[in-house]
C-alpha cells in the first residue's frame, strides 16, 4: 500500500482535481492514506482535504521540509509525492503495482544474495535462518512509476 504526500499552499482547486484522480486507487485498496502537507493556506485547501478524508498537516517551512515532516508520519511502506494539480495517467494503478512488485522482487533477490554471501563468509548453516525484513520507503513521481533518488 502507498501513502500519498501532497505539498500545498493556497491549492484548493488544484488539490480537488488531484484527489478526484486518486479515488480509483483508494477504491482498489492501493492507497492507504493521503497526507496533505500545507504551508498555512487561507483558501479552502483544508476543507477540500477534510472532505476527501485526507490527513491535513500544517507545517511551517520550505516545501522540502514540509514533505520530509509529512513523510515521517506516513503509515504505508511506500511513498508517492504528488504535486497539487497532477493527474496521473489512466493506468497509474497498474503501473504503481508493477513497479512495487518488481522492486520487491529485486529487493528479495538482493537480500537472498547477501544472505548467501554471509553464509559463505561466516560459514553459517543455510537452514533455520530467519530473514529480517527492512521497511522501505520509495518515492514514486507523478504516476509514471519511476523511482526518484
Amino acid at each position: 500500500m502507498i501513502s500519498v504526500v501532497i505539498p500545498t499552499h493556497e491549492s484548493e482547486r488544484l488539490l480537488a482535481h488531484t484527489l478526484a484522480a486518486l479515488v480509483p486507487g483508494a477504491l482498489d485498496g492501493v492507497l492507504r492514506e493521503v497526507i496533505v502537507a500545507d504551508a498555512g493556506s487561507t483558501d479552502g485547501t483544508a476543507k477540500v482535504a477534510d472532505v476527501a478524508g485526507c490527513r491535513f498537516l500544517v507545517i511551517a517551512g520550505e516545501r522540502g521540509a514540509r514533505l520530509a515532516d509529512a513523510a515521517a508520519t506516513a503509515r504505508a511502506g511506500w511513498l508517492w509525492f504528488v504535486q497539487p494539480g497532477s493527474i496521473p495517467g489512466s493506468n497509474w494503478i497498474e503501473e504503481l503495482g508493477r513497479f512495487i512488485r518488481e522492486s520487491d522482487l529485486l529487493a528479495d533477490d538482493e537480500a537472498q544474495a547477501g544472505t548467501q554471501q554471509d553464509h559463505q563468509r561466516h560459514n553459517l548453516p543455510k537452514e533455520g535462518n530467519r530473514r529480517v525484513e527492512v521497511a522501505r520507503h520509495r518515492r514514486v513521481e507523478g504516476g509514471r512509476g519511476e523511482e526518484i533518488e
